[in-house]
């Protein structure tokens, strides 16, 4: 990594900070514009969100079950995705 790039966001810091590169925009309407099942799943991020006052409700038990998993995993992916496409891909470490 050098001086000037950009470290990679984990997950969660992704979502926190979907303003970057538009990244909650783009999830949403990659989810809006594609198939039945994206449409249905952005619908349940977006109740999720809702009812828990904000999008980092998707990580909280207390709004999100075991059903809308698959529904918040693609969201996470898509932000965590766009978030990072400007950044240094994560450090991996070997191990003997």
């Amino acid at each position: 990594m050098t001086a000037d790039s950009k470290p990679y966001m984990s997950a969660g810091f992704a979502v926190f900070n979907g303003h970057l590169n538009d990244a909650d925009k783009r999830a949403r309407r990659v989810m809006r514009e594609g198939s039945a099942r994206r449409r249905r799943w952005i619908a349940t991020v977006e109740r999720i969100e809702r009812e828990g006052d904000g999008i980092m409700a998707i990580f909280q038990r207390r709004y999100c079950g075991p059903r809308d998993l698959p529904a918040v995993k693609e969201y996470v992916r898509l932000v965590t995705k766009f978030v990072n496409e400007d950044r240094d891909p994560p450090q991996t470490y070997e191990t003997e």
